[in-house]
């Protein structure tokens, strides 16, 4: 999860990006979605279905920040866990992950 750039919530959907170079990051995430979407409704998050994908709009140079709308948010490299959705920040502090 620490390569995730941003996330985007629709309905039960949950998708993480990734930049094009963290495949790798994004193979593991996408096989442990289960585990992940477990943790979220284990944590008093709704029920989602874990969705990654390349972020597009990156390039390749890190996270990108994009403008928060009522179905995504996007905390920037810097933003501290006390800025973060408390749904997303439990699932950091249960999996010991980081954004970056």
């Amino acid at each position: 999860l620490q390569s995730v750039t941003r996330w985007e919530l629709e309905g039960s959907v949950l998708t993480l990006f990734f930049d094009e170079a963290n495949g790798f990051a994004m193979g593991q995430v996408t096989k442990a979605g289960e585990a992940v979407a477990a943790a979220v409704a284990g944590l008093g998050g709704p029920e989602v279905r874990v969705r990654c994908s390349v972020d597009e709009r990156s390039g390749g140079e890190g996270p990108a920040p994009a403008p928060p709308t009522p179905s995504a948010q996007a905390p920037g490299p810097a933003s501290p866990k006390a800025d973060l959705d408390p749904k997303v920040r439990s699932v950091l502090e249960a999996l010991d992950g980081e954004l970056v």
